[in-house]
């Protein structure tokens, strides 16, 4: 079994017209198929206990998807780099067929033919690029990976919408907002498929009334007709003229046009010998094919309805009119019975919601402490409470937009305290409340610090105190004031009891501007000797402690110290280190923008280990701790160990790290979880769970954690020691050169003239790391030395309390491994470097101005005028060497041009860009990555470990 295996997901593609079709067959079988992401959903929700089948491969959100006429093969494609287009079946929702980069860009619009035989696809795409659109026909049972027919699709627009004849599946019908094609294909033995295409005649003058753009077009089976829905509801006919009804080779022309309802129609499609719309009215209308109403079902309200299906049954000549399902923009999907819309009463016709999503982004989830219930916030501005084990939502609560302040409230962050009673919820836009968690009513009066968005909430392990932090940089606490006092925080959080509401109330304490950066963690902990703990990082670069027990209302929030931890990479993630067995220090974890993890001392801030992190999606943006029970059946627990981290990245994955941090491949793994970046994860308390949202995805998945799988994963990597390590090498050649340094400093220590028989004990120097780093080719800076170093010294102080001053030819390997930058130095670094100094270069002695100008771009990067030209003075750049960053004396600034140039430069020499990079970096060719290379997103290394797509 896989460490993280996909369970549940909440959420589904609300906006994919024909997104949700029906599985019912003869009522045998309550089934619906809907894409959440990019995961492909067969729901069975018939009975007591509810089922999903996870259709799994899209790395993409899935764009288009459509289920058989005989239930029997639903066919799914996406958009995007690494495109799929996957038949499956529907019984056992297992890949029958799929093919890889159907098109360049991807699918836009997918049909089948109603013998599941052939389908067809339009290309995504190609309306931002110079590529015209394509049609496409494949028959997928054979064995040939390329389509059978493929055709340029003669429009300026692309096309949205293709579905078949259900009568004939070598005729097609493709539609845009001004245009409708109809299309026929066939095969002939020497040219392979043949497809032909004609737009049909349409004069707007020759209709009494005018109609809006076309959404989507159907046939009329057993007939010539064609039926094409508008945005104002209108429906244009097509049909052949012709004496013959079944002549299907006449062009088609306009014949009439019928304003069936008042709104946008997004589903035309047919059932039997009914034709049935759906649309943005929120009602499902069905006609005869003469466009006599048959059934109105006006009272579903459940919003715009994007997706229309019927149940298939073979027990009727198709007079008797199926049940339904049908999709909304309001993220329901709905079941309806055929006959419901006869009832008297209209809470009788509104049908059973079998799906509640979210009409909004998911930024914000939470778990009970100790229940099986799982909080999602959006900013439809829904808060919904579910049972994670049984998949039933329990309550939910609408904050409904209050006109009169032009105020939509928007839920973005949720948090229980530790009691699990009450719930912190922050909203974009600065508004808290804590609210009751049984019933979601608010607990106390509303607070508003800030009109920024909060983007992190998290309570203390006592439950006594709320942090926030919002996006303007602040963060803000709360305390749960008593009457008569409040307790102090130097006690360690042991236990935690249920307060009475009648002692107690939330107060603000104020906020703080520690950041001049977003915030990017922000966190309780415990500390010994000092007690409650809170610690952020942030874009700033620095990671920030608060002084909790100082804190108060009258002294405001106190920072106990700020620490500058990085260099050029920015902190994006903290978690307080879990107490493994035999640790007595307490650490903090960052994760950084250059996919590396820092143990940080919680008292002192000295870094303590530098590790290698996952590298498979953009850097890590969530650490939570797994807690391990004895009994690992148990949904609950109240006392647990944790020595696994799960964690999100800003790239679609998420994933399992072992502790202790080593740098070790082995020892962590990823899943592609979400189509972009993943917004929360968070932990269940009996850890066998982790729940991930996926933020502009509006959907919210639970993994089932197998933590004995990465166990086995570690331990058969204790066979070979070093062998994780050395995959991660740039060639076998940095190895054997490391082995070859190690050796000679162990002479060099013993003197190099020496004649003595020498005797090396197999460690070297803590002095001499940073020499071999650099015969390598890793160039660190003073400040990776000083953590290079810290890290030797006390590797083992945290279980033996002792000092280390050597090293062995492994622990160099290790380091050289987790503290190398994952990607080499670019042109663009290098140009933003510059930049960066001639912005910062003060005028000239002789009163000259520099002449510079410096400005972003729209990537954020420094950029000049004009590069090749703009200059600075030799002079001002020495002196801002000397005072910043790693500072250079004048001797090592004299010896490094002297070295590079032949000679020392003079003061007043004027220096271009160019001149920098070519003539004296001496770089004749810089090779520049491509945009998707240059992503922060991108992996840039090559790893070993298991890196599974879900």
């Amino acid at each position: 079994m896989a460490s993280l295996a996909l369970d549940w997901t909440w959420g589904f593609n609300r906006t994919i017209l024909g997104g949700v079709a029906s599985l019912v067959q003869d009522d045998n079988r309550h089934a619906i198929f809907y894409s959440a992401g990019q995961t492909g959903v067969i729901y069975q929700y018939g009975g007591v206990f509810r089922e999903q089948r996870l259709l799994q491969g899209h790395c993409n959100p899935i764009t288009c998807s459509v289920v058989s006429p005989d239930k029997k093969v639903i066919v799914t494609g996406d958009a995007g780099d690494d495109s799929l287009l996957v038949v499956w079946d529907a019984e056992t929702g297992t890949p029958a067929r799929t093919f890889y980069a159907p098109h360049p860009e991807g699918v836009a619009a997918v049909d089948v033919s109603s013998d599941s035989a052939v389908v067809a696809t339009l290309a995504a795409g190609t309306t931002s690029t110079s590529q015209q659109q394509q049609l496409s026909v494949w028959e997928w049972r054979r064995t040939s990976d390329t389509p059978v027919a493929t055709a340029v699709v003669p429009s300026k627009n692309s096309m949205t919408s293709v579905r078949f004849n259900p009568s004939d599946a070598k005729e097609m019908v493709v539609t845009n907002a001004t245009k409708v094609l109809f299309w026929t294909w066939h095969e002939e033995e020497e040219e392979g498929g043949v497809l032909a295409s004609y737009s049909p005649q349409l004069s707007r003058r020759h209709f009494r009334q005018p109609f809006g753009k076309f959404r989507v077009s159907a046939f009329l089976p057993a007939t010539t007709q064609a039926a094409t829905a508008t945005d104002d509801g209108t429906v244009v006919v097509w049909d052949s003229p012709s004496d013959d009804d079944h002549d299907h080779d006449k062009k088609k022309v306009a014949v009439k046009a019928l304003q069936l309802c008042d709104r946008a129609i997004n589903q035309i499609t047919t059932v039997g010998s009914y034709l049935a719309i759906a649309g943005d009215d929120g009602a499902v209308r069905v006609f005869d094919f003469t466009f006599r109403l048959e059934a109105f079902y006006e009272d579903i309200d459940a919003g715009e309805i994007t997706s229309l299906s019927f149940a298939r049954t073979t027990t009727n000549s198709g007079r008797e009119l199926p049940d339904m399902i049908v999709g909304t923009r309001n993220a329901c999907i709905v079941s309806l019975e055929a006959r419901c819309f006869e009832r008297a009463r209209a809470e009788d016709r509104r049908g059973t919601i079998v799906v509640q999503g979210t009409a909004g982004e998911t930024h914000g989830i939470a778990v009970h402490p100790s229940a099986p219930v799982l909080v999602i916030a959006s900013h439809s501005g829904g808060i919904y409470l579910w049972d994670y084990d049984l998949k039933v939502l329990k309550l939910a609560r609408m904050f409904e937009e209050d006109a009169e302040k032009g105020l939509f409230e928007k839920p973005h962050r949720v948090a229980f305290d530790p009691t699990g009673a009450c719930l912190a919820a922050g909203f974009a836009g600065g508004l808290v409340k804590f609210l009751d968690s049984s019933t979601l009513e608010d607990a106390t009066h509303d607070f508003r610090p800030t009109k920024a968005d909060i983007v992190l909430l998290t309570f203390s392990q006592d439950g006594e105190w709320l942090a926030a932090a919002d996006a303007a940089h602040a963060t803000h606490l709360w305390f749960l004031k008593k009457r008569d006092a409040i307790r102090t925080t130097n006690q360690p959080p042991s236990s935690v009891e249920p307060h009475d509401d009648d002692d107690l109330r939330w107060t603000y304490v104020g906020r703080c501007w520690s950041h001049s950066g977003r915030v990017t963690g922000l966190e309780f902990g415990y500390v010994a000797d000092t007690g409650l703990a809170l610690a952020s990082v942030g874009e700033d670069k620095n990671l920030v402690e608060y002084d909790v027990s100082a804190t108060s209302v009258q002294a405001g929030i106190q920072v106990k110290g700020a620490y500058h931890i990085e260099e050029t990479a920015v902190a994006t993630a903290c978690a307080w280190h879990p107490m493994l067995r035999g640790d007595f220090e307490e650490r903090v974890i960052t994760a950084n923008s250059d996919f590396k993890l820092k143990q940080w001392n919680a008292e002192n801030k000295i870094c303590r280990r530098t590790s290698l992190g996952p590298t498979f999606g953009g850097p890590i943006n969530g650490l939570v701790s797994i807690p391990r029970h004895e009994d690992a059946s148990s949904t609950r627990g109240t006392s647990s160990s944790s020595d696994v981290l799960a964690y999100s990245t800003k790239s679609r994955v998420l994933g399992l790290l072992k502790l202790p941090l080593d740098g070790n491949p082995n020892k962590m793994m990823g899943v592609v979880g979400h189509p972009g970046e993943i917004s929360a994860i968070q932990a269940t308390p009996c850890g066998r769970f982790v729940v991930t949202a996926g933020g502009s995805d509006p959907t919210v998945n639970m993994w089932r954690v197998d933590l004995a799988a990465l166990d086995a994963a570690e331990a058969e990597a204790e066979a070979g020691k070093l062998d994780p390590f050395l995959g991660l090498l740039d060639g076998d050649h940095v190895y054997e050169d490391l082995v070859d340094f190690f050796y000679y400093l162990q002479l060099r220590r013993q003197g190099e003239d020496a004649t003595d028989q020498r005797k090396c004990d197999g460690t070297i120097h803590i002095a001499d790391v940073p020499v071999i780093m650099r015969a390598v080719g890793f160039y660190p800076s003073e400040t990776d030395i000083a953590n290079m170093v810290a890290e030797i010294r006390y590797s083992e102080f945290a279980t033996t309390g002792e000092i280390v001053d050597r090293v062995r030819m492994d622990d160099v390997l290790k380091l050289y491994v987790n503290h190398k930058p994952t990607r080499p130095i670019d042109l663009a670094q290098i140009q933003d470097a510059l930049a960066v100094a001639r912005a910062h270069i003060p005028p000239r002695a002789d009163g000259a101005e520099n002449p510079s100008t410096t400005t972003r771009d729209d990537r954020g990067s420094f950029s000049t005028e004009d590069p090749k030209t703009t200059t600075m003075n030799w002079e001002g750049l020495q002196n801002l060497l000397k005072a910043h960053g790693d500072k250079m004396s004048q001797d090592e600034l004299d010896m490094c041009t002297a070295a590079l140039k032949g000679h020392p430069l003079p003061a007043d020499t004027a220096l271009s860009q160019d001149d920098i990079i070519h003539d004296v970096l001496g770089f004749d060719e810089v090779s520049v990555l491509d945009d998707d290379d240059d992503d922060e997103n991108t992996t840039h290394q090559q790893r070993p470990a298991a890196l599974t797509s879900s």
